[in-house]
């Protein structure tokens, strides 16, 4: 006799019961029994553990950003993307919101998956890039189940279009000059730029690394130095820009700075 589980605990002193009742029964005869055996198993079937399914991640995962090519001009260099979910589980299909810095710059993602990346163009290490250079920037974010997912940002390096500008020796203890080399491309290194199309130069400084209030106008497309007389003393900061017979402006060069 074959018992499959027991319902509850009512009913068990009187299976046990039975069990011993069969087994004494067949010791009273003369042959063996092999066939009354009661089994006992669990009380209940096995508990079914919910398994966690990993969520499926798709849509732009990268993008790039060269140095100097700032499209607002705020010194920063920005790009974005939106990433798509398929989730099985349910009220699982969104991401982690989340603000990210990643070495060169920082990632801003929301539940719905648009996401945008930003660097400061000033940094030394973007303006050092030559053109053919890059950097990679790889940032993981994840959906709110778990689900990481990695999104990579290349960096791309320009030479400038205004050549880095050096100072030399002070001509005098309070004067400063300012030395440059003419660009011989426009921005996007391809286009070629002839002296006669560069109509002049922007000085712009400050006092402040970012912070240009002051500036000088060389209206004079040969010229590649310019003498600062009369500073005060202080910490100094110079960018140059180039403008073109159009009135078309660059983008700052490099920064350099003296204190005097």
């Amino acid at each position: 006799m074959k018992i499959p589980y027991l319902a509850n605990t009512r009913f068990t002193s009187m299976l046990l019961f039975l069990f011993i009742t069969l087994q004494i029964s067949a010791c009273s005869t003369d042959e063996p029994s092999t066939a009354n055996t009661a089994y006992l198993v669990d009380p209940y079937p096995p508990t079914v553990t919910d398994v966690n399914h990993d969520a499926i991640i798709s849509g732009v995962d990268s993008g790039s950003v060269t140095e100097d090519i700032d499209v607002d001009g705020d010194n920063m260099l920005m790009v974005g993307g939106t990433l798509a979910i398929t989730e099985i589980d349910a009220a699982e299909d969104a991401f982690v919101a989340i603000s990210i810095e990643g070495a060169y710059g920082s990632l801003t993602i929301n539940a719905d998956g648009i996401w945008s990346y930003s660097a400061d163009n000033n940094q030394t290490v973007i303006q050092n890039l030559a053109s053919g250079a890059s950097l990679s920037e790889r940032i993981t974010i994840s959906s709110i189940d778990g689900t990481q997912h990695t999104l990579v940002i290349t960096i791309n390096g320009t030479d400038d279009a205004s050549a880095p500008i050096t100072i030399t020796d002070p001509v005098e203890p309070i004067h400063i000059s300012l030395a440059w080399t003419p660009p011989s491309a426009r921005e996007d290194n391809i286009t070629p730029l002839s002296l006669s199309e560069i109509a002049g130069y922007n000085i712009y400084y400050g006092n402040a690394q970012g912070q240009y209030p002051k500036t000088v106008n060389i209206a004079d497309g040969t010229a590649d130095s310019y003498i600062f007389t009369d500073l005060p003393t202080g910490t100094y900061y110079f960018v140059v820009t180039t403008y073109d017979t159009d009135g078309r402006e660059s983008q700052y060069s490099s920064v350099v700075t003296r204190t005097i």
